[in-house]
C-alpha cells in the first residue's frame, strides 16, 4: 500500500520564502557568477541551453551516490541556515511566486537534471516522467511518427538527442 504523508503548504521549505525572499534568490542566480573550485574562472548561476534554462551549480549526491538536484543556501536572504532546491525556488519565481501544493510534486521536463525546467503534477505523473526519460520515450516514435512520450499533449519530456548530447 502506498502511503503518502499529507503535509501542508508551509511545511515545505520553498513555500517558508517571501515573495521577496524568491525574488532576491532568482536574481541572484540570473545575475551573479560563482567562481569553479580549483580553477581561475567565474561562471553564471543560470544560463540559456539548448532545451531551456540551465543551472550550473553542482547537483548534491544521494546516499548511493547517484546525483539529484542542485541546491542554494539561502542563508543570505533569510537569516536562517538551509538549503533549498533551485528547481523549486525557480518555480515559484516564474509561476507567480504561487505555494507549492503539498500533494503535488514538482515534475522535471527534461532528463538532464541540470535543466530546471518543471511542471507541479501528480506523483503518479511524476513517474511516469522518470521512466520517459529514463526508456527515452521522448525521443521514438509510433509509424504515424508521432513521440511515444506520453506527455505529448501537455508538457511534453526533452532530453538530449543525436544533435545535442547535452
Amino acid at each position: 500500500m502506498n502511503r503518502r504523508v499529507i503535509r501542508r503548504a508551509h511545511e515545505i521549505p520553498v513555500n517558508q520564502l517571501t515573495r521577496r525572499q524568491v525574488k532576491l534568490i532568482c536574481r541572484h542566480l540570473q545575475n551573479d557568477t560563482f567562481k569553479v573550485r580549483g580553477k581561475n574562472e567565474r561562471i553564471k548561476y543560470l544560463e540559456f541551453g539548448l532545451r531551456g534554462i540551465i543551472c550550473n551549480l553542482a547537483p548534491t549526491r544521494n546516499r548511493r551516490g547517484g546525483y539529484k538536484y542542485p541546491q542554494i543556501d539561502i542563508s543570505r536572504w533569510t537569516g536562517r541556515s538551509g538549503k533549498v532546491l533551485v528547481h523549486a525556488v525557480w518555480w515559484r519565481f516564474v509561476n507567480n511566486y504561487k505555494l507549492i501544493d503539498p500533494n503535488l510534486e514538482l515534475s522535471h521536463l527534461d532528463a538532464n537534471p541540470k535543466y530546471i525546467d518543471t511542471v507541479l503534477e501528480s506523483a503518479e505523473m511524476n513517474e511516469s516522467r522518470k521512466s520517459c526519460h529514463l526508456f527515452k520515450w521522448y525521443l521514438k516514435t509510433d509509424e504515424n511518427y508521432r513521440p511515444l512520450c506520453p506527455h505529448r499533449m501537455n508538457h511534453p519530456c526533452t532530453g538530449p538527442d543525436s544533435y545535442d548530447e547535452e
